[in-house]
């Protein structure tokens, strides 16, 4: 079983994976929403499970996390050009 001494450690490091995903899609999209979101899930997460030991905070700390997920995966609109103007006589 994981013992808890590596239980700060492994979340942390896998926070940091997570939240750095959302960092590298936010400089392409241009779009930093889901980033913020994933920073302040991980915040809430980690602050609501090894500081105040709150399983509302840790419950709302993941929801936050995977609908920063879902933000961040949501397709980007293209943007449309404007209609071409006929050409000649109709």
């Amino acid at each position: 079983m994981l013992d808890t001494v590596y239980l700060l450690p492994l979340t942390m490091l896998f926070l940091t994976v997570s939240v750095g995903a959302l960092a590298l899609r936010a400089r392409g999209q241009r779009s930093y929403g889901p980033f913020a979101l994933g920073v302040v899930a991980g915040a809430v997460l980690g602050v609501g499970k090894f500081v105040n030991e709150s399983e509302v905070a840790v419950y709302t700390g993941v929801a936050l996390l995977i609908a920063a997920s879902v933000w961040n995966s949501w397709p980007i609109k293209s943007a449309k050009s404007a209609p071409a103007a006929p050409e000649g006589p109709l």
